[in-house]
């Protein structure tokens, strides 16, 4: 477990399913990611069991808790042990965005990732339209790095993607 003075960094655990099937098939969060696949228990299960070692499954996913709730979950993936970098994916429960949260969940996750794993990297895709986490990982270090050209396939069409990094 990581933490900060109101935040907690836990690795997910299998009472953490039914919140995460929630999020996983909301077609409002996924709109957001590179996936549009439907997850059963039985798939998010295997996930919450393989999620937990980084060297083992390249991804890590902690749990976001505040003192009273759990509030969103952050991941490190695509870990690379050679070129020691990693990818970062923040998700904020609806009723807890705009509060700072994302901000501190990163900053925590950015020490634990470059201290502790000893990173040189990180990384992350953003979809040009999302301005909101734009600045969020901007007023964190991460630099704007390239456009990825019509990364996404949206209902609206192709979607491009702003590639951003953060440096030790």
């Amino acid at each position: 477990m990581i933490s900060s003075q109101n935040l907690k960094l836990r690795v997910v655990n299998k009472s953490d399913l039914k919140l995460l099937l929630e999020w996983e098939n909301n077609p409002i969060i996924q709109k957001h990611s590179e996936s549009s696949n439907h997850y059963s228990e039985k798939i998010m299960l295997g996930f919450i069991e393989s999620a937990q070692d980084i060297y083992i499954n390249d991804q890590l996913r902690f749990m976001i808790e505040t003192n009273t709730d759990i509030i969103g979950c952050v991941d490190l993936y695509d870990y690379d042990s050679f070129n020691l970098k990693a990818g970062v994916g923040i998700l904020i429960d609806e009723k807890y965005r705009n509060k700072t949260y994302a901000k501190q969940t990163l900053k925590i996750l950015k020490e634990y990732a470059f201290n502790n794993l000893k990173l040189n990297q990180l990384y992350c895709k953003i979809e040009t339209t999302n301005k909101k986490s734009i600045k969020l990982f901007s007023a964190l270090g991460f630099k704007h790095s390239g456009i990825l050209k019509s990364w996404l396939n949206t209902k609206n069409g192709w979607n491009d993607v702003i590639f951003m990094q953060c440096f030790d």
